[in-house]
């Protein structure tokens, strides 16, 4: 008489599920975390065990964001805030209202998420969970570097680290010195700026946190380029685009020819340059991914600048400076008014918005 099967994960114990989800996440493997956060939930929900559950649908909520289904992802980590308000889990709320803002802060809606910010913020502070403190002062510190305030960006991105030696929290800690390179390249202190992002790879490339080596690569040309070091930049894009293939991460395989435009247009070879920002722009189509639209209209207005082509140039510029205003980047907008005026337009200095 044949026996029914039993699926191998139904004899794990619910924090073995949860581990083994972890996992699946620092692998960029979002598909398969996403089918075992669901059969987590089940199990927890079956167990009564309202912490698991609440975890479960935070966590795939998060998967479900990484996937581009955002509406899916908002009513699970509704879900896990419900869940985790009704049985008294102030840990597990503060945590839901970190990733309901991190749902916004994909969308780009930097206003939205930074008040769910500062409400998870206040909730890991009173509950004092280190861990949490530390992810949301890093979210902070990315929408402050947006808006222009580099100071304020760079306080929260030294608490966050103060925080994870507290946790031990070594993904945060590789955030935030990803975070710290990138204040420092607008703050144009490029060696500091490499030193900070080589400290973050080094603990991505230790804990084998694939999706944000792969970015770290990829900002770390930036650097590399300003001062000087194409050849170093070439390679740490080649490793950025290695490691961004498999997770299918456009964001960084358009920031990545995005740079190789800038080197090719640095180098003289416009014709490549070309080439490279339209491979760029054609990743990035569709929702999503405005920032890097508009970090790619500008490489490509300073590109037909050095053409010649000095119309089309200006209106590349201004439509990146309409894109950055959309996302409310005034640092970005502060940063091209400048263009703009040593392009003739003076009057655009200063315009804000």
């Amino acid at each position: 008489m044949p026996s029914a099967e039993v699926p191998e994960a139904a004899a794990e114990p619910l924090c073995v599920m949860a581990a083994r989800g972890k996992q699946l996440e620092v692998a960029g493997r979002w598909k398969e975390a996403d089918r075992l956060y669901a059969s987590l939930f089940r199990r927890a929900v079956a167990e009564r065990a309202p912490s698991a559950a609440a975890d479960a649908l935070r966590r795939q909520a998060s998967v479900r964001g990484r996937l581009g289904k955002g509406e899916e992802a908002e009513e699970l980590a509704e879900l896990s805030f419900e869940v985790a308000e009704r049985c008294g889990l102030a840990r597990a709320a503060a945590r839901a209202v970190n990733v309901r803002a991190t749902l916004l802060h994909i969308c780009e809606d930097l206003a939205g998420a930074a008040v769910l910010y500062r409400e998870a913020l206040a909730r890991a502070r009173a509950v004092r969970d280190d861990e949490l403190t530390g992810l949301v002062c890093q979210n902070l510190g990315v929408i402050a570097n947006i808006q222009g305030e580099l100071a304020e960006a760079r306080a929260l991105y030294l608490e966050c680290i103060a925080s994870t030696i507290r946790s031990g929290d070594r993904t945060a800690a590789m955030l935030a010195y990803n975070n710290l390179g990138m204040v420092c390249a607008d703050l144009r202190e490029w060696m500091e700026a490499e030193l900070y992002m080589e400290r973050g790879l080094d603990v991505a490339e230790r804990i084998g946190h694939l999706p944000t080596a792969a970015r770290l690569y990829l900002n770390r040309a930036e650097p590399l380029i300003q001062m000087g070091e194409l050849r170093r930049a070439r390679a740490t894009l080649d490793r950025a685009e290695e490691l961004a293939v498999p997770l299918d991460d456009r964001g960084t395989l358009a920031g990545v020819r995005r740079f190789r435009a800038v080197i090719a247009r640095l180098e003289g070879d416009f014709a490549a340059a070309d080439r490279e920002l339209e491979d760029a722009a054609a990743l990035v189509v569709g929702e999503g991914h405005e920032l890097e639209r508009a970090e790619i209209l500008g490489a490509l207005a300073r590109l037909r600048w050095e053409q010649g082509r000095r119309d089309e140039a200006r209106a590349a510029l201004h439509r990146a400076r309409d894109c950055f205003g959309a996302l409310g980047a005034a640092r970005e907008i502060r940063r091209l008014d400048e263009v703009l005026a040593g392009w003739g337009e003076v009057e655009a200095v200063g315009t804000g918005g």
